[in-house]
Parts: structure tokens; sequence; C-alpha cells
């Protein structure tokens, strides 16, 4: 686009404001420089020490009436807040004037907090917390910490404590679990073979799982005390046909019996069918 005369006359006029010096240049677009490359540079490196009026951060800026540290500094600022004290920590927030007298609380772990009832625990003596939410008074009537308190209490310190070994915890165990199957299949009346246990199912067939080919894990069942949940991959003891699936008179035999992981043997349920049984090596 082409330019009159006065115009590229008054870019070639050009003098800096700060040395008066002569900048003249050809026509462009843009406003008109102000000062000359030299100026430019040193107001660059320029530098004004202030205090940040929110945060009272100290910073250093090269423009004059800067208030601020930062544009985040500046936002907040600018906006319409009220500070109210927390009823729990007694520290101040930040909040809009219109929730001052409806929020008690900065944070929502502050208002579970105070939720708490703190009480003295009639063993030991020292102070433990619960929860009242969804408790009604006549619910809330825990007068010890922990179960050890309370058997400390009852029946004293110096009681002689036994201490099962995990031979005696497996025992037990497998004990509860096949007087639980002889239970059930006497409840449908039903066949029971008590040398098919857990055990003898998934040595037999490798502890594999019959429906997905997953390796198990061998042994006792795995739980992770971070997440608090069983393993997906722990051997489980199936009945291809359920115990309570009516007109058959399959029970807890091992023609009957299967291994599964946890997740296909959740997933199967109560249902029957479905059960591809695999190849092994070995019983």
């Amino acid at each position: 686009m082409c330019k009159t005369f006065e115009q590229q006359n008054k870019w070639l006029a050009a003098k800096c404001d700060a040395c008066g010096c002569d900048i003249g240049t050809a026509p462009r677009r843009g406003p008109l420089p102000k000062r000359c490359q030299a100026c430019r540079l040193n107001a660059e490196l320029q530098r004004h020490e202030k205090d940040c009026k929110r945060c009272g951060k100290s910073y250093r800026t090269r423009h004059l009436h800067q208030q601020y540290c930062s544009p985040l500094c500046g936002h907040t600022a600018s906006r319409k807040r009220a500070i109210a004290e927390c009823q729990q920590c007694r520290k101040g927030f930040e909040l809009w004037p219109s929730h001052v007298g409806s929020r008690k609380f900065c944070s929502p772990r502050c208002f579970a907090e105070s939720r708490r009832h703190w009480r003295t625990c009639a063993g030991c003596g020292e102070q433990f917390n619960r929860p009242l939410h969804g408790l009604r008074p006549d619910q809330d009537k825990g007068k010890y910490c922990s179960r050890d308190c309370y058997y400390d209490d009852r029946w004293g310190r110096n009681r002689p404590k036994k201490k099962s070994t995990d031979a005696q915890i497996r025992r037990a165990s497998s004990h509860s679990i096949a007087t639980s199957l002889r239970k059930r299949c006497k409840h449908y009346g039903k066949p029971f073979d008590p040398a098919c246990t857990r055990e003898a199912v998934c040595d037999r067939d490798g502890w594999v799982c019959q429906q997905c080919g997953v390796q198990c894990h061998k042994g006792r069942h795995r739980f992770n005390k971070r997440t608090r949940k069983m393993s997906r991959r722990n051997a489980e003891h199936d009945h291809i046909v359920p115990l309570s699936a009516k007109n058959s008179d399959k029970g807890n035999t091992f023609d009957n019996s299967q291994c599964l992981c946890r997740k296909c043997n959740s997933r199967k349920r109560a249902r029957r069918g479905a059960q591809m049984r695999l190849p092994f090596v070995g019983c």
C-alpha cells in the first residue's frame, strides 16, 4: 500500500523521546517508535525493587507503577472476598461476602474433624475420637479405643495370652469351610465328600483357572493391606453345577469341582454351564 509524502516524512523525521537522537526509519506498519534501540535496552536492564501489596513478597520490575508481583496476586486482590475464621483450626480463609453467615469451615477435612467426638478410653485412659455421623444417641456407647483395651480391662493385662500358629489358623479355617459346605450339602440334599477340599481340587488342576487359564496364587489367599482388597488371582474352589441348583444330584465331589480365580468365580456366581475344562500337566 502506497503512503503519502507526509506519512513518509513523519517516519523519516522521528526523534527519540529519551535522548533526542534521530531514529528515522523507512515507513512500516504499526505506531511510530518512541525510543531508540539503546534507550530501549537501558530501560529493559533497569529494574525497580518493590514489595507486593497482597503477599508482601519482594520482586524486581521495570514497570514503575506495577503493584503486584504476579498476575495471580493482581487478580486475587481485585476480587471481592471476605475473611472468616474456621471453627475447627482457627485459621482465616477467604470466601464470598454472601457466604459469611453460612460457611463455618475452611475445608472438608475440618468439617469431618468437627463431626468427631473425643473421649477418654476406660481401659488405657488415652484420648480417642469417633465419628458421630449416622449414629443415634443410643448407639454411641463406645468406652474403649480398641479391642485389646476392652480385653485388658475385663480380664486383666496379665492374663495368659495364647498365640495361634499359622498351621492352627489354616486348620481352623479349613475346618470352618468344610463345616459350612457340609451344612449346605445337607440343606440342599446333595452328596458331600470330605476329601474334596480347596487344596485338593487346586492341586489336581495345577492351580490354573479352568475358565480363563491364568496361573493362580498357591497357598493362602493374598490380601492387599493398602487397598483393602483381595487379589483377583486367588484360587477358589468352585462347583460346576451349583449346590443350590434344582433337579440335580451334583454335590461337593471331585467331578463337580474345579479351580477358578477370584475374578472368574465372582462373575460366574450361582450359574451353571459355560465352564471350559482346560488340559493341565501334573496332578
